[in-house]
């Protein structure tokens, strides 16, 4: 009988500790925050691809900086990405798709969170790895504090940057809509 309780109790300390991590079911709900989700990664990436063309388009001497940059940006944006999808597939109420565009993308994100995504996905430890690598070739980088400057006061007046982030702001507001729009799932 001893036996059987120990048996008893370490089952159940195992499903309570482990339940904890299993996916969730998607509701309709959840599955339209990861297609807002979606869409927002890839409004991030276009603008960080416009904005790489048009720094080498007007200074062609920040192309390997340019391409890093916006490798990183990228990369930074995929991984915000992987923890809101790990969120809305663990614990999908923590993430919060009913008071704007903005308290959707800032999830609370715990040391926790982080441990478990990185030992279930090889995938986010491999970003982990890069975004280092990246983060040290952009900042290291000669030419990095002229790219900077340029693109600060060189590029921020009208013309295509104009363009790029008129855009960029553009697809945000259907974003948002379409976050608003999940709401009467």
């Amino acid at each position: 009988m001893q036996y059987h309780r120990l048996e008893l109790v370490l089952s159940a300390f195992l499903l309570l500790t482990f339940a904890k991590a299993a996916p969730v079911a998607a509701d309709p709900y959840t599955t339209c925050l990861g297609e807002v989700a979606n869409a927002d990664l890839e409004a991030k990436t276009a603008y960080q691809r416009g904005l790489r063309d048009l720094i080498v388009d007007r200074k062609p001497e920040f192309a390997e900086l340019a391409d890093i940059n916006r490798d990183l940006q990228v990369l930074l944006a995929r991984m915000r990405f992987e923890r809101l999808n790990y969120l809305l597939t663990t614990a999908p109420e923590r993430v919060d798709g009913k008071n704007g565009l903005s308290r959707f993308r800032n999830f609370n994100w715990t040391q926790e969170d982080l441990e478990r995504l990185t030992a279930t996905s090889a995938g986010y430890q491999e970003q982990s790895e890069r975004l280092e690598l990246l983060k040290s070739q952009n900042q290291g980088h000669p030419g990095w504090p002229e790219m900077r400057s340029f693109v600060r006061n060189g590029m921020s007046e009208g013309g295509a940057f104009a363009q790029i982030t008129a855009d960029f702001i553009e697809q945000t507001a259907a974003i948002e809509a379409r976050l608003a729009g999940c709401q009467e799932n």
